[in-house]
C-alpha cells in the first residue's frame, strides 16, 4: 500500500528529528494542488510540550524534507506555509 509506505518513510524521517511517532499522521490531500497526501507533523511537533527547539513549522517540515530517505514511489514532495508536507506519488 502507498500510503503505508510514505507513511514509513515519514516516520523514519521524524525519528531522525526525535519526533514520537504518534504525531506523525498522514492523510489524502484535501485539495489536489498540494498532492496526493500530506502532513501536518510539523505543526504538532511545533506546538508539543516536549519540542524544546521552538523552531517555526515551516523550519520543522522542512529539516523533515531533509532527513526524508529518497523512494521510487515518490514523484515529489513539497513543504507549504505553515508547515504541511505534501506527497505526490507517481
Amino acid at each position: 500500500m502507498v500510503k503505508g509506505q510514505i507513511l514509513l518513510l515519514l516516520k523514519t524521517a521524524a525519528k531522525g528529528l526525535k519526533i514520537p511517532e504518534n504525531l506523525v499522521i498522514l492523510a489524502p490531500s484535501a485539495d489536489q494542488k498540494f498532492g496526493d497526501f500530506s502532513s501536518n507533523v510539523a505543526l504538532q511537533w511545533a506546538k508539543n510540550d516536549s519540542n524544546t527547539s521552538k523552531q517555526s513549522p515551516l523550519d520543522i517540515a522542512n529539516e523533515i524534507l531533509g532527513k526524508l530517505p529518497q523512494s521510487d514511489i515518490i514523484e515529489k514532495v513539497t513543504v507549504t506555509p505553515p508547515g504541511f508536507i505534501n506527497f505526490t506519488i507517481k
